[in-house]
């Protein structure tokens, strides 16, 4: 047995093995601490501290290992000073509480000092943890869903997520289906009302509404754009859709999704908002993401998606009459699974001299042009990588002839 300071209760930790082997686990909380050598208590109950400053324990416990259950009486007493028991130290032991939700599922797994739990997708998970320990948190998508992200301190976004045991921590796991009507949250990007262009006065209205906490009519009335499509038949509500992605609606990275700061952000960055009219007074308390830039290339593709352009290289001169070769490099995520990457050439004036198509298996094209096409450079390459025709991240690079 070992006295714990769970959460700031001392409690005594019992652990039973059944004949199968596994290990069960009971807490018996102690009404006040353990005692220091020499000091007197009163006793309280049928725990608590006698005037000989030992620390006496007399209770019963209950194991419940769903089949089997194992039940005892402890009659301890332990004596700071190293004797009866020698308690010589308390483990400080802190609740890490694992929330879910979401219209898909899967499991989170728990890797602590003591060894791995999995938390399956149902209710709420509560493990305890000791205290200054690592903990490292997975999530696991079933089949058919897709792990959204996690909100709350001290994770953010949806790669894996560890961090020290410091105190009791509370997290919610969010899990989307993946393409299966009618709950289906693919791509997830910023385009609430799925028209497959992102607006501010519709769809950075739909957020910051949804973020204010307005729901039905209040949250849709004179916001959907033209051509939008969520919820429609075989499509989630604006409110199931907000709902299952929210996560990456935490633009500031602070572990929350505030209409104040990061749906203000949204709405600013769709306005075409840069610099510090972006981000001044916008920011929230612990945010991760803090500069323009940062707020700006997340914004670009929230769902982690991205595309980067290794030929040309930016400022490359090309000799007059020679083939260009583009290359591109996709980086796909759970979230925006990209489908294809699409090149486009422009002049420096604006004037679109090549449009190639390329896939995300085989980003690599060749453009040439006349001589009289030649004369008017520099050129701009841009891949944007997209998924079903909606984009969702771009890279530039230039080159002369």
């Amino acid at each position: 047995m070992d006295v714990k300071s769970w959460d700031g209760v001392y409690a005594v930790v019992v652990e039973a093995e059944d004949v199968a082997g596994r290990i069960g686990m009971a807490r018996i909380d102690l009404p006040i601490a353990p005692p220091t050598y020499g000091e007197a208590q009163p006793f309280a109950s049928h725990r608590g501290i006698a005037a000989t400053g030992k620390l006496l324990l007399n209770a019963s416990f209950e194991i419940d290992f769903g089949d089997s259950k194992a039940a005892d009486t402890v009659a301890e007493a332990w004596s700071p000073s190293g004797s009866d028991g020698a308690l010589k130290s308390i483990t400080d032991v802190y609740t890490l509480t694992i929330d879910k939700t979401g219209l898909g599922s899967g499991l989170i797994s728990v890797v602590t000092s003591t060894g791995t739990v999995q938390c399956p997708f149902s209710g709420t998970c509560s493990i305890p943890v000791n205290g200054g320990s690592t903990v490292t948190l997975s999530a696991v998508p079933n089949s058919g869903s897709v792990f959204v992200g996690w909100q709350g301190y001290p994770c953010t976004g949806f790669a894996s997520c560890t961090f020290n045991a410091t105190g009791a921590a509370g997290l919610t796991a969010s899990f989307g289906a993946a393409t299966s009507a009618p709950s289906g949250i693919l791509p997830a990007t910023l385009d609430t009302d799925a028209n497959s262009i992102q607006d501010a006065l519709t769809d950075g209205l739909l957020i910051l509404r949804y973020l204010f906490g307005l729901t039905g009519s209040a949250l849709t009335n004179n916001a959907l754009g033209v051509n939008a499509s969520r919820g429609n038949p075989g499509q989630p509500s604006v409110a199931d859709y907000l709902n299952a992605i929210r996560p990456i609606l935490d633009v500031d990275g602070n572990g929350a999704s505030d209409a104040l700061t990061d749906g203000l952000l949204i709405q600013r960055y769709m306005f075409g908002l840069t610099g510090s009219s972006l981000v001044n007074g916008a920011v929230g308390l612990n945010a991760t993401r803090t500069l323009d830039v940062d707020i700006q290339n997340y914004l670009a593709s929230p769902c982690g998606a991205r595309v980067s352009i290794s030929s040309p290289v930016s400022g490359t001169t090309i000799a007059v009459g020679n083939a260009v070769t583009l290359t591109a490099t996709p980086v796909p995520t759970p979230l925006c699974p990209i489908d294809k990457v699409v090149f486009s050439i422009t002049r420096f004036d604006g004037v679109n001299v090549a449009n190639i198509v390329g896939t995300s298996a085989r980003a690599i094209q060749t453009a040439s042009w006349n001589s009289a096409g030649q004369l008017e450079g520099p050129y701009v390459v841009t891949a944007t990588a997209s998924y079903v025709g909606f984009r969702v991240f771009a890279a530039t690079a230039t080159f002369v002839l």
